[in-house]
């Protein structure tokens, strides 16, 4: 099984004017991702209950909170220039990238990665995370 373990680029932490105290907690934020993504890992997509289908739905919960903290960590994004949170999370769900990229996902990388930015999502609906939770 693949070991995750992300990073933050050093170069684009001075590029933001990152302190060094910011890019501890933006370190401490990618360990914990890593973590988030090495425990998806170990769970199995074809059973439906806890250590399956549901651990990895509230893991994919986890990530998304984690890219938003990274995103605000990075100066890539403001809460206090959005009139409603929700307006702010909208913001940072068209930047989000991880989602695509989590252990057992089945959603379309590629083109979710060529939308990114135009909060556009390509789904899978066989997807063990993510097919079942976007059917309304």
């Amino acid at each position: 099984n693949k070991k995750y373990s992300f990073k933050p680029a050093p170069a684009l932490a001075e590029e933001q004017g990152l302190t060094s105290d910011e890019f501890d907690d933006l370190s401490d934020l990618y360990i914990d991702m890593s973590k988030v993504f090495n425990d998806m890992q170990k769970c199995d997509p074809l059973i439906a209950g806890v250590g399956g289908r549901e651990s990895l739905q509230e893991l994919d919960k986890q990530v998304a909170e984690l890219e938003i903290k990274m995103q605000v960590q990075w100066k890539f994004v403001d809460r206090a220039d959005f009139d409603s949170d929700e307006q702010f999370q909208k913001q940072c769900r068209k930047w989000m990238s991880y989602w695509y990229q989590e252990p057992h996902c089945g959603c379309g990388a590629m083109d979710s990665a060529d939308a990114l930015g135009t909060g556009l999502r390509y789904i899978n609906l066989s997807c063990p995370i993510h097919g079942d939770i976007y059917i309304e």
